[in-house]
Parts: C-alpha cells; structure tokens; sequence
C-alpha cells in the first residue's frame, strides 16, 4: 500500500530546503544507478560524492549517504 501525505511547514524554511535537498540527491543517486546499470554503494559514491559536496558544501555528509543508501534500497527492493 502506498500512501501520499501533504505536510505544509510554513515556519521551519530550513527543514524545507533540507527535504528538498535530500529528495533531489535521492533521485540524483537513482539517476546515476540507472545510468551506470548498478546498485553498489561504493561506485555510486565514488561517481558522485565529489562533486556532491562541492555543489552542496553545507549539507551534511551523513545525509548524503542516507540518500544513497536510499535510493540503492529503492533500486533493490
């Protein structure tokens, strides 16, 4: 079962952008996964955590790789 739930976060902008962020390195990494025909964590970072960083310097690095961890776990169910 699936299920969409509409949050609205009026007060909290940085929550927001963080969401945002973290959903658009998710399709980013399943991007890469479909591109590449792989779900290794370890190639996706190597092709993508640099220029991850340098394009997102302030996010944090943990989340990153919960994103890719996340997007190789939507590739794989």
């Amino acid at each position: 079962m699936q299920r969409t739930i509409s949050l609205v976060f009026p007060k909290y902008k940085e929550l927001c952008e963080t969401i945002y962020s973290y959903n658009f390195l998710v399709n980013m990494h399943i991007s890469e996964c479909l591109c590449t025909q792989t779900i290794s964590k370890v190639k996706l970072h190597y092709s993508l955590y640099s220029n991850i960083r340098k394009t997102f310097s302030d996010f944090p690095s943990a989340l990153i790789q919960c994103a890719r961890d996340n997007a190789v776990e939507i590739m794989n169910p």
